[in-house]
């Protein structure tokens, strides 16, 4: 506990908000990583601030005593899985942020530039007119 007491302290309190001890809960809870990585999805990461002036929930010695009857290789195997876990939301979360920068340019390559714009004002008005005097015309033309 003494190298990791944040991941410990929640992993208790995770364990004691579902009555279960922390062995029990790494064994039900945290998904064994496959040796090739893949299609290995989330059960879902739920993240939680432990600041430094936070006290524990548990005393220490009893988090001791929890944290003592679960095997080194099940820590590093929680430790790990939790690494990979907010690696992946880190990831996730630059996709998000790379596919929004490229809605923007879509967004901005769609619209033409306001001098286009402005040029293409110009002419409206005759535009207008030509197109109401067709129309006039074709009515005139479908009436006889």
């Amino acid at each position: 506990m003494g190298k990791t007491p944040k991941l410990c302290q929640h992993l208790q309190h995770e364990a004691g908000k579902q009555n279960l001890s922390v062995k029990d809960y790494i064994d039900q809870k945290i998904p064994r990583l496959k040796e090739d990585n893949s299609n290995h999805f989330a059960l879902g990461l739920n993240v939680r601030f432990i600041f430094l002036n936070e006290k524990p929930v548990i005393s220490e010695q009893a988090l001791d005593e929890a944290i003592g009857q679960v095997d080194l290789k099940e820590l590093k195997r929680v430790a790990e899985w939790h690494s990979n876990e907010i690696s992946r939301c880190i990831r996730r979360n630059q996709k998000i942020s790379d596919f929004a920068k490229l809605l923007e340019i879509k967004v901005y390559s769609t619209t033409p530039d306001l001098d286009q714009l402005d040029r293409l004002m110009r002419y409206q008005t005759t535009l207008q007119r030509q197109l109401s005097t067709a129309i006039g015309e074709l009515l005139a033309l479908t009436k006889n």
